[in-house]
C-alpha cells in the first residue's frame, strides 16, 4: 500500500486541511470508517466517497476488510505523522497507537497449501512441459510463471523477494548455490525488515528444473532482472502484476481455498521442516541464515531439500512436478554448513 493512497484516503474523509487542525477524534473517525469498508472499495465504487461506501456496506451487511488492512492504513498514516513531527512540520502525532482489534490470531491468518492444492497448482499450464524442461528439451514459455512458484515452494522466499530478483541474487559459496535476499536502493529491491536480509540455499529440485541455466542465460544476455517479463507497477514493485496473475491462476486450477494465498508456500516450507523433525536447532525453518547473525547462525545447504522431499505433500508425488523429485538425490544431503562469510563447517 502506497503512502499516496493513504494520504488521498484521509483527505477524502477529513478534507484538505492543515495538519495542525487534525485531532485525536479525527483520527478515530478515519479508523471507524476504515473498519466498516469492504475490501477493494475504491475499485468497486470509484464514484462514491469512503464514508458513503461505509454507510452502504453497513446497511447492506457487506463484509468489511480485514483488521490487518485497516491497521495497514493507520500504521502508514502514523508513520507519515511521525516524519512530520521529526521534521518539525507538526507538533504531535494524534493517531499514534490507534489500531483495530484483530479477532483472528496470527497463527490462523494463513494456512500452508494442502497436498491437493499443490497437486492442482503444479499440474497447471505452466508445468505441462516440466519433464521436457528439466531434461533441457524445452524452455518455459513464461519463466516467472514456471519458476516463481517453484522457488517459493522450495526456498520459503516471499513473493516480492523472488519477483524482484536480479542476476546478482544467486551466488555460489564453496560449491553451494544460494539466493541472496537484501535491499538495493539503486535497483529498487526491498526487504520486509532488516532481519529479512539472508542467504537461502538453492534446492536441488530447482537445479534440476534448470533454474541455474536460466540464471546463466540472463547473465550471458546481460539481462539484469531474472524475470524481465514482470512489469513494474508505478511504485516499482515487480510482484504486483504477478500477484494478480497468481490469484487468477489459483481460481483457474481450482486450488483457491480460504486462508491460503501465495504466502502459503512459505508456511508450507516451515511446516515441512517441522514435520520432518530435522533435529538441527541451528537450521532456520525456511533454510536460511541471517546476515546480521552470521557468527552464530549457519545454514545447511540441503537441510531444506531433505525436509521438503520428506514432507508428505511433496514426496506423495506431485504430477507432473513429481518428475523433479527424487528421494535418492535429496534425502541424504551433504553434512556441512556454510557460513555467510563463506567458511565451511
Amino acid at each position: 500500500m502506497a503512502y499516496e493512497t493513504v494520504r488521498n484516503f484521509i483527505v477524502a474523509i477529513l478534507g484538505d486541511r492543515l495538519i495542525s487542525s487534525v485531532g485525536r477524534q479525527d483520527c478515530r473517525r478515519v479508523m471507524e470508517t476504515l473498519h466498516r469498508l469492504p475490501s477493494n472499495f475504491r475499485k468497486r465504487w470509484p464514484d462514491m466517497t469512503p464514508e458513503a461506501i461505509a454507510e452502504m456496506a453497513q446497511r447492506e451487511g457487506l463484509r468489511p476488510m480485514s483488521a490487518a488492512n485497516c491497521n495497514g492504513y493507520m500504521t502508514r498514516w502514523s508513520g507519515m505523522m511521525n516524519w512530520l513531527v521529526k521534521e518539525e512540520l507538526a507538533s504531535r502525532n494524534p493517531c499514534i497507537g490507534l489500531r483495530v482489534a484483530d479477532p483472528v490470531p496470527v497463527r490462523e491468518k494463513r494456512l500452508p497449501f494442502s497436498p491437493g492444492q499443490l497437486q492442482r497448482i503444479f499440474s497447471g499450464e505452466p508445468f505441462h512441459d516440466l519433464k521436457a524442461i528439466s531434461e533441457g528439451r524445452a524452455d518455459p514459455m513464461t519463466p516467472s510463471a514456471f519458476y516463481v512458484p517453484l522457488i517459493a515452494l522450495f526456498s520459503g522466499l516471499r513473493q516480492n523477494e523472488i519477483c524482484q530478483q536480479t542476476i546478482d541474487d544467486i551466488v555460489e559459496i564453496d560449491g553451494v548455490f544460494a539466493f541472496v535476499v537484501q535491499p538495493d536502493r539503486e535497483l529498487g529491491k526491498r526487504v520486509k525488515t532488516t532481519s529479512s536480509e539472508r542467504l537461502v540455499p538453492v534446492h536441488p529440485v530447482l537445479v534440476r528444473a534448470r533454474l541455474l541455466d536460466h540464471w546463466r542465460a540472463c547473465k550471458a544476455a546481460e539481462q539484469r532482472r531474472l524475470w524481465s517479463e514482470l512489469e513494474l507497477d508505478r511504485f516499482g514493485y515487480a510482484s504486483a502484476n504477478f500477484s494478480k496473475w497468481f490469484a487468477r491462476y489459483l481460481l483457474k486450477t481450482g486450488a483457491k481455498q480460504d486462508r491460503t494465498a501465495f504466502h502459503s508456500f512459505r508456511h508450507f516450507g516451515k511446516a515441512s521442516v517441522d514435520a520432518a523433525g530435522d533435529g538441527h536447532p541451528q537450521a532456520d525453518p525456511v533454510g536460511c541464515t541471517n546476515f546480521r547473525n552470521s557468527r552464530r547462525s549457519r545454514f545447511r545447504p540441503l537441510v531444506l531439500a531433505r525436509c521438503a522431499v520428506q514432507a508428505p505433500a511433496v514426496s506423495g508425488g506431485l504430477k507432473p512436478a513429481g518428475a523433479l523429485l527424487s528421494n535418492r538425490q535429496c534425502s541424504r544431503p551433504a553434512r556441512h554448513s556454510v557460513c555467510v562469510n563463506g567458511s565451511v563447517r
